[in-house]
């Protein structure tokens, strides 16, 4: 049967190992006990009342961007604050137990759409997903724990990716223009997209672009959705443009990273100095950025051709766009890798099918870089796994890996 002939709620089944009615019972069960437990731990403190914070100030007609919500900068545009909306309407408490047991909910939603979108669409085995999702538990663990909004992202961009595939371009563009306007980040998905696609998707983009530029007005009004644009470009886009990087250890970004060995150490964490050399940070920024402009441009006419030569779409493709997005954000924090799901998903069907040194040593490195918590070996130690930036390298090698595995152009994950 032609996939785009199979019904879309497919995608939304049990897997067939997972089948019984109960198990969704016993998950919304667990999500509402778990978003319980965060609601009575909730503090004045963390992204989740950054999120509640910029609720209420949209709601008040307040700045989203002036202020400090316990010291830390509300960073998205503001359709984002339009959603968070919903969560200001509640208590604190209640507005993080609400946020906790819906990522929960999203946890369970994305391992079921991505096991049978990864099986349906890709082709993958079974022991595969396993392996897959085994590898990035850490990563959804960090989500659940520090309240961030990744999960539902990365399950957005699934189901657009989907709709794309079943050329459904004005619900597909419009999705994933939202998930661009959630985290910026996403961008370099969309990228892809509009150079492996068709033209029609563009209008899909557009749709949703009007949606996220007029929704803020109908709440907020002309005059104050246009402050709202231009303090989010004075307080936060503006640096980005200018070059400027966060050097705190906690940015996995390559920027950062490459300055923190190659300049200065590692923020407010001096203690963990990883530093080499002494270059001069102007220089190091400026081949930073030039390496990232023509890394993208290399990137595009690569697809490009690709596209030209009709050679088929493969998810490795998807898989190191996903991490050159990570690499060359302004800010990658470690929760932010559960974009990895479908770099591990290839290394473990490469695993599976070759059982050869070079794949194990990928999915070892995967696994490795899950257990440089302070939980596992202590403090002092992650402050040098951090500082010396053991997830940029991980992003850098799983690029090299994908990079490799598009050139072989034998994949054993493939569009179906």
């Amino acid at each position: 049967m032609p996939l785009a002939s199979i019904p879309f709620r497919q995608f939304l089944q049990l897997p067939k190992h997972l089948t019984g009615k109960g198990l969704p019972i016993i998950w919304l069960i667990l999500a509402i006990a778990y978003g319980w437990y965060s609601g009575i731990r909730q503090v004045a403190h963390g992204d989740v009342f950054v999120f509640y914070t910029s609720g209420l100030n949209f709601m008040n007609g307040l700045s989203l961007y002036s202020g400090k919500a316990s010291g830390l900068t509300f960073m998205y545009p503001p359709f984002a604050a339009v959603l968070h909306q919903g969560l200001a309407v509640f208590p604190l408490s209640v507005a993080g137990g609400i946020f906790a047991g819906l990522n929960f909910l999203a946890l369970g939603f994305l391992v079921v759409f991505s096991w049978n979108w990864f099986q349906l669409r890709w082709n993958a085995s079974d022991p595969a997903l396993l392996m897959a999702i085994f590898l990035c538990l850490f990563y959804f663990y960090l989500n659940l724990e520090l309240g961030q909004n990744n999960i539902f992202l990365l399950t957005g961009s699934f189901i657009g990716m989907e709709l794309w595939f079943r050329k459904k371009y004005l619900w597909a563009g419009s999705l994933l223009m939202m998930v661009v306007f959630i985290k910026i980040t996403a961008v370099f998905l969309l990228i892809w997209m509009v150079i492996r696609g068709s033209s029609r998707f563009l209008l899909g983009l557009a749709l949703g672009l009007v949606i996220c530029l007029i929704t803020p007005v109908l709440f907020r009004g002309l005059e104050q959705s246009i402050q709202d644009w231009q303090e989010f470009y004075f307080y936060f886009f503006r640096y980005m443009l200018a070059g400027h990087v966060y050097t705190d250890l906690r940015n996995q970004n390559l920027a950062a990273t490459l300055l923190r060995l190659l300049c200065e150490p590692g923020g407010r964490y001096p203690h963990a100095d990883v530093s080499i050399f002494s270059f001069n940070p102007f220089w190091v920024k400026q081949v930073v950025k030039w390496l990232q402009i023509l890394t993208c441009l290399a990137l595009a006419c690569w697809m490009l051709i690709r596209r030209t030569k009709g050679q088929k779409v493969i998810l490795a493709e998807i898989a190191l766009f996903l991490c050159f997005s990570q690499l060359f954000s302004g800010l990658t924090w470690n929760q932010h890798l559960v974009m990895l799901l479908p770099v591990a998903l290839i290394g473990s069907e490469n695993y599976l099918r070759y059982r050869s040194f070079i794949h194990l040593l990928f999915l070892g490195i995967l696994l490795a870089a899950s257990f440089t918590g302070k939980l596992f070996l202590g403090t002092q130690f992650q402050f040098y796994a951090y500082s010396i930036g053991i997830f940029t390298w991980i992003l850098v090698f799983s690029s090299v890996y994908l990079i490799w595995e598009i050139i072989q152009d034998k994949p054993k994950i493939e569009l179906l």
